[in-house]
């Protein structure tokens, strides 16, 4: 897809990018998408991205490095799935209306 933003440092300027629709959010693991996103930019744009800079989007250290190396998107969420659980777990007891 193309758009011209109207704010920002691409501002009046066409860009090109991605348009991803979900039609059903039940489905969709957009932890798993991000990642995958962000692998293919780095195997496209090797040392293009500096995942250090832009450490927010991702949220995870571990895992920028891991994008930055060039690792698989399949290996990289093998890696913290031990913490996901654990903050499944903690979250358990703080849910007002149970699992969603």
């Amino acid at each position: 897809t193309s758009f011209t933003p109207t704010e920002s440092k691409f501002k009046d300027t066409l860009v090109h990018g991605v348009r991803i629709e979900i039609t059903n959010r039940d489905e969709v693991d957009s932890v798993q998408i991000g990642i995958a996103l962000c692998c293919a930019l780095q195997k496209l744009y090797p040392g293009v991205i500096d995942w250090s800079r832009n450490r927010r989007l991702v949220g995870h250290d571990d895992t920028t490095q891991r994008i930055s190396g060039g690792e698989s998107p399949r290996v990289i969420q093998t890696t913290y799935q031990d913490e996901v659980r654990a903050f499944a777990a903690l979250r358990e007891k703080y849910l007002i209306y149970g699992r969603p």
